[in-house]
């Protein structure tokens, strides 16, 4: 939010999570239409927070604290390993098939940014005492995939239509 003492610049935040897999797979045939199958995931991306927060900047003894909105930008590229199992069934005209995906917890180091926005004019020292508190560094961040559990069947009425179904 760009104005000025907007209330939601408080209460939105940016956060996004780019990802990409590679992920392989074997499976096994076991017969009578049966299959099971595993994997290794690899996850890898960037991970972006940005938020506003107002801090206190104290000025000296005596001196009541001043009130500075600051955006933090923080950024990071994450990794993680993570595994599936999978179960498979096909008959002539019907198949069915469930997939367990394990949680990937995805951690990374980046760098944080911050920025004090609206800074009060003509106060004596308050520039010395943002840049001495508001100090950019490293951020070291994590977000969790989740574990899932995928189904689905399919239906074919005749060779050249297959309707499909997956949750």
């Amino acid at each position: 939010w760009s104005p000025a003492l907007f209330p939601g610049r408080f209460i939105t935040r940016r956060f996004e999570l780019r990802t990409y897999e590679v992920h392989p797979v074997v499976a096994y045939d076991l017969g009578d239409g049966w299959s099971v199958g595993g994997g290794v995931r690899y996850v890898f991306g960037s991970l972006d927070e940005e938020d506003n927060v107002i801090i206190p900047i104290f000025l000296g003894a005596g001196q009541p604290p001043v009130n500075i909105e600051v955006e933090r930008n923080a950024g990071s590229d994450v990794d993680a390993f993570a595994w599936d199992l999978a179960i498979h069934y096909t008959a002539p005209v019907w198949g069915w098939g469930a997939v367990y995906r394990s949680p990937a917890e995805l951690k990374g180091n980046g760098d944080v940014n911050y920025q004090p926005r609206d800074v009060p004019p003509g106060i004596p020292g308050l520039d010395a005492a943002i840049n001495a508190r508001i100090v950019n560094g490293g951020s070291r961040q994590a977000f969790e995939i989740p574990r899932e559990i995928r189904g689905g069947v399919w239906y074919a009425p005749y060779p050249q239509l297959r309707l499909e179904l997956g949750a």
